[in-house]
């Protein structure tokens, strides 16, 4: 007599979940795409930082080819602080005596003297800083060592009028090739290793100081 007997099927069992193994690869990719979103952000940061450095020394600069446009009489002030006598780093220690005010009005060598001493400050952060709760202020604007030069060449036979040029000079963040060029044009030495961090614009324009304008007009 045989007894019938009932098949089972067998039944696999269904995974559920992740294994370690796969939860360690998931978090590997993971990371693996957080580092190149930071890398990104890091990079992003570093070149705007640049970008407003240049801005920033490109404004400088026109804004003292205009303090010397309205003060061509002065020029010969702006024009010796060249490559042999940079601006920066606060070279000018001593703020000048004359306000040049209206109340107190002065010559145009005593107002290209205080020109230089306030557009320094700017130039090196000095006139905007914080302090801290260690103690002293840091310097919140400005460029990094920034250093900058005034080219005036003047034509035959004027003192006030010709080309002017402002160079400056600053450290940038990452290493690139050398913003300046031409050795004898470079407002501070610096050494080979820090050449490649060193960035440079400059801007130039004619200054026509010898000009007499008309002080009234008459009815012919």
């Amino acid at each position: 007599m045989f007894i019938a007997k009932r098949n089972k099927k067998i039944e696999l069992t269904k995974q559920d979940g992740f294994t370690l193994l796969e939860a360690l690869i998931s978090f590997f990719v993971l990371s693996v795409g957080l580092l190149g979103i930071v890398s990104l952000l890091t990079l992003s940061k570093s070149t705007l930082h640049q970008s407003l450095q240049r801005t920033r020394a490109i404004a400088l600069a026109n804004d003292l080819l205009e303090r010397i446009r309205a003060n061509p009489g002065g020029i010969q002030i702006y024009g010796s602080r060249n490559t042999s006598s940079p601006l920066g780093g606060n070279s000018i220690v001593s703020q000048p005596t004359h306000s040049c005010t209206r109340s107190a009005p002065c010559s145009s060598e005593e107002k290209a003297l205080l020109d230089l001493w306030k557009w320094e400050r700017v130039l090196d952060g000095n006139a905007v800083t914080q302090s801290t709760n260690l103690g002293g202020n840091i310097k919140t604007s400005g460029l990094i060592y920034p250093s900058a030069c005034i080219n005036f060449t003047p034509i035959a036979g004027k003192n006030s009028t010709g080309a002017v040029s402002i160079s400056i000079e600053w450290r940038g963040l990452t290493q690139l090739s050398d913003g300046v060029k031409t050795p004898a044009l470079e407002c501070k030495q610096v050494s080979s290793e820090e050449k490649s961090y060193r960035r440079a614009i400059q801007v130039s324009t004619y200054i026509a100081g010898d000009l007499i304008m008309p002080t009234s007009s008459g009815d012919n």
